[in-house]
């Protein structure tokens, strides 16, 4: 048992070591030293108590980890939800519950079983073929095909859904590609982009993330301020394409994308091969049908029924994918389609994300950040608010925790300004967008983790071109709610 213990402990790399080491020593400085009061917009000095001390290092902790990638990210997330209960940030029964109980996990484990449905059964492959050979397209251009249908699927079906349906089929035309000596950097290229798409495309209308629903809540209850879908798409869109095409310019410079034919060899697509159609093209199969009504049934479910949670279509659609497909089901297959690291990520971001909100921690940091926007010109201002929401939004995973933390704030310092040049509206759309663009940390989103599974990309792959995509985020959103909010 010692052998094996000290055979692992050699593994560990002496950076790795290092960067644990920081992360404790920066873990007691926040839990031992008296960090500056600040004040609220309603003048109330505010101090972080003990569990607030607790949650912010907690928080400052795990990040650092999830971002080196120091230890494996299932185990750092694990080691974080211990750290809140020890540092007494919150109970141990609460993190528990904070994590357990949301409807992401839920969604995930419906979502992941028929995406992984998409790939076993052949669909992914049979439409990742039809886009390669309907017409003869370059790895530049196929990376930018996958940002734009990503981002068009998020706009109607929400992000996590559209990463559902596109990293699969990415996933099928990098397997298949011919090019096995030089495809690792245009692989990367679009599975990122298989994760930034959907993201961006979360901006662009309400329907596309949670937060864009509490957005519209949050104006309405506490600033007394209307924001409908055209008015929301007018920023939303606008700022969404410029993304796109930001994103993958970053992308094909990162990766030194080539834009040579992609080349594919498919099996199980229908009779085709390499890009080319050869003989009749056989029909679907009972076990593609069976991914289909899934989908559908699922969609089905989010269009009719709004108020529902996603969860519920989820489940459903999973349920009907196992029961209409033709081979007998073995549950083994099932398990191995449900990622336990995604889960175990997921339950850690909104454990932590909670401890944050519920604690002095929340308050303090938003007042810390965002107090100085009001007395700045409003596209500076709106590129400030930008910018540090796209930073903060890195140690959540849920969008849904990171507004509910971020927009009462800053409403809440609009209303105590009194009336200005700058509309409510306009002052929040900032950080009403960027609060849906986790778009550096792999474990800042579940759609993110859902393009990171299938392991193309690591997360320092996305961490490095995700700085840079945020810097031009935040001139983007700054511009075009500037000109259009």
């Amino acid at each position: 048992m010692f052998k094996w213990l000290l055979r692992d402990v050699n593994r560990v790399r002496q950076r790795d070591v290092a960067v644990i080491a920081a992360g404790v020593a920066l873990l007691c400085a926040i839990l031992l030293l008296q960090l500056p009061a600040v004040t609220t917009a309603g003048g109330e000095v505010l101090v972080l108590d003990r569990q607030g001390r607790g949650a912010l290092a907690v928080l400052c902790f795990t990040a650092l980890l999830w971002a080196s990638e120091a230890l494996p990210l299932a185990v750092s997330s694990l080691v974080g939800c211990v750290l809140l209960a020890v540092v007494g940030a919150a109970p141990w029964e609460q993190v528990i519950r904070s994590g357990m109980t949301s409807d992401t996990l839920p969604f995930l484990v419906g979502i992941s079983i028929t995406s992984d449905g998409l790939r076993t059964s052949g669909l992914a492959d049979r439409m990742a073929c039809a886009i390669v050979s309907r017409r003869p397209m370059g790895r530049k251009a196929m990376v930018l095909a996958f940002l734009f249908l990503g981002c068009a699927l998020s706009m109607v079906v929400g992000n996590m859904a559209s990463v559902a349906v596109v990293a699969p089929m990415a996933a099928a035309i990098i397997g298949a590609s011919e090019d096995m000596a030089d495809r690792v950097g245009f692989a990367k290229a679009l599975m990122i982009a298989c994760a930034w798409g959907p993201t961006i495309g979360s901006i662009g209308t309400p329907v596309g993330s949670s937060t864009g629903i509490m957005t519209i809540g949050f104006l309405d209850e506490l600033g007394g301020v209307q924001v409908d879908l055209a008015r929301w798409a007018a920023v939303g869109v606008p700022a969404a394409l410029g993304l796109v095409l930001a994103g993958w310019l970053i992308l094909i410079v990162r990766f030194r994308t080539e834009n040579t034919p992609v080349r594919c060899r498919f099996d199980g697509a229908g009779g085709q091969r390499g890009g080319q159609v050869q003989g009749p093209v056989r029909g679907l199969s009972q076990a593609e049908w069976a991914v289909i009504v899934g989908l559908a049934v699922t969609w089905g479910v989010w269009t009719l029924l709004p108020e529902a949670p996603l969860s519920l279509g989820a489940i459903i659609g999973a349920i009907l994918y196992i029961v209409t497909r033709t081979k007998p089901v073995r549950w083994n297959d099932i398990e191995h389609s449900v990622s336990m690291t995604t889960l175990v990520i997921v339950v850690a971001g909104l454990s932590i994300g909670s401890a944050v909100h519920q604690t002095t921690a929340g308050r303090w940091l938003g007042s810390a950040l965002f107090s100085g926007v009001l007395s700045m010109p409003p596209l500076w201002g709106a590129a400030a608010t930008a910018g540090m929401v796209i930073l903060i939004k890195m140690f959540f995973s849920s969008n849904t925790a990171t507004a509910s933390l971020i927009l009462p704030i800053l409403i809440s310092l609009k209303m105590a300004a009194g009336p200005s040049p700058v509309g409510m509206w306009q002052f929040v759309a900032p950080a009403a967008l960027t609060s849906s663009l986790p778009i550096i940390l792999v474990t800042s989103s579940p759609a993110n983790l859902m393009a990171y599974r299938p392991g193309y990309f690591t997360v320092k792959d996305m961490a490095g071109p995700g700085l840079v995509l945020a810097g031009a985020a935040t001139l983007v959103v700054a511009v075009v709610v500037t000109l259009f909010g």
